[in-house]
């Protein structure tokens, strides 16, 4: 996500305002998108990961998708590939993790889409956190660059106290904090040995056991 100066002033009904849900994969976007969207939000893309197509090239992204996320939100992965266009009023959520549990549910990712790896699960964890740490400095120092409210929200904040995660976004967006933590399951900040999202698709509620 590249620099892009804000243009506040007319918010009155917020139906300028695009929210941009950010961070490195696997760092808790789609549970944002998930708050979001309970809170009356409408966000782009389909539930539960709010993916849309338009944002999976890298380099500038498209005007038009932004003119569609007006007065919703919009999920841009790996914030330094990336760059917002100019002319719209931004409030920007960026999601961290730790980067070792980041680093397992990425590589369960990998495993889970049919990709494999001559590594050892643990040899392939250090080398993905490497890479995550390297790519978290080059989305910090971007996303230090944008003028315009900028909040960040930890993974492990978010499951372990949704609450207190997720205030300053009710108070910016005027939400409903009941609604808006709602999604937010009981469950540990470990990387878990299922694909939340798989089973959410499914229709599941219950926490998995912990990797």
């Amino acid at each position: 996500m590249g620099y892009s100066k804000c243009i506040f002033g007319a918010m009155s009904n917020g139906n300028k305002r695009v929210v941009v849900v950010t961070g490195l994969m696997r760092s808790g976007t789609s549970a944002i998108m998930q708050c979001l969207q309970a809170a009356g939000i409408r966000c782009l893309g389909n539930a539960p990961g709010y993916e849309d197509p338009r944002t999976v090239d890298e380099g500038f992204l498209p005007t038009e998708l932004m003119l569609d996320a007006q007065g919703g939100a919009v999920k841009i992965l790996e914030p330094h590939c990336r760059f917002l266009p100019s002319g719209f009023e931004y409030v920007v959520i960026a999601t961290v993790r730790d980067k070792r549990q980041q680093a397992r549910s990425y590589l369960k990712m990998i495993k889970a889409v049919g990709n494999t790896t001559r590594m050892s699960d643990i040899k392939a964890t250090r080398r993905l956190g490497r890479m995550l740490h390297a790519h978290q400095r080059r989305a910090d120092a971007i996303i230090d660059m944008l003028d315009c409210s900028v909040y960040r929200i930890s993974f492990e904040n978010l499951v372990g106290n949704p609450r207190d995660a997720l205030e300053p976004l009710a108070k910016e967006l005027s939400l409903d904090m009941d609604r808006l933590s709602s999604p937010i399951r009981d469950r540990p900040a470990q990387c878990l040995k299922g694909l939340l999202e798989i089973e959410l698709m499914n229709g599941s509620r219950t926490p998995t056991t912990p990797a």
